[in-house]
């Protein structure tokens, strides 16, 4: 601060790991559930068409994560140059960047929760909240409500590298990538299954 004319200090802080901000976890589910969001008798219009449920659900599961990527590289982007434009490190954007997009599995398992809720139990489906809520509890207060690691590892945030901090490890990321696909794969086969209504 600057006081009495005297020189003005800026105080610089980088974090030590870099978490998806919440709104992009809660992006995900938001997307998946506005399917049920509907009525009923206007939620399938595409379903006399040539357009087979299927590729219906599966066009939203492109868009949730094609749009969730872009989300999070946007989201890391912006906090990279906003760090370089005030200290001039202008390499220091993909200390942001990647780390931002290292988290993507974690969060496209919570979209593939959703679908799945939403394709087996399509009247539960609100219930896909609470996945989002508790990875949520995890990462702010895991450490305030002494929760033991048993179950913080049912986050799959808790998996992945918490970048720069720790260095980056494809083991869990492909791991955490294969639980979501499993569990989109799920969703879709239920969805599939079930009767429109």
């Amino acid at each position: 601060m600057a006081r009495d004319g005297r020189t003005s200090h800026v105080v610089l802080y980088r974090p030590d790991s870099i978490e998806p901000p919440d709104y992009l976890i809660c992006y995900q589910c938001y997307f998946i559930l506005r399917l049920f969001k509907n009525k009923p008798d206007e939620r399938f219009d595409l379903v006399s068409t040539a357009l087979r449920r299927r590729d219906w659900l599966l066009g939203h599961v492109v868009v949730t994560v094609a749009g969730t990527g872009l989300m999070l590289l946007l989201a890391g982007l912006g906090m990279g140059v906003g760090y370089a434009l005030v200290t001039g490190d202008t390499p220091a954007v993909d200390d942001y960047v990647v780390p931002t997009l290292a988290h993507l599995p974690a969060v496209l398992v919570l979209a593939a929760v959703a679908r799945l809720v939403f394709g087996w139990l399509p009247r539960a489906a609100f219930l896909s909240w609470l996945g989002l809520v508790f990875c949520l509890v995890v990462m702010l207060f895991a450490e305030i409500f002494r929760m033991p690691q048993w179950l913080q590892d049912v986050s799959p945030f808790e998996h992945l590298a918490l970048m720069p901090a720790q260095d980056f490890r494809w083991a869990p990321f492909v791991v955490v990538t294969a639980v979501a696909a499993a569990l989109s794969v799920a969703g879709q086969i239920a969805f599939r299954r079930r009767d429109v209504r």
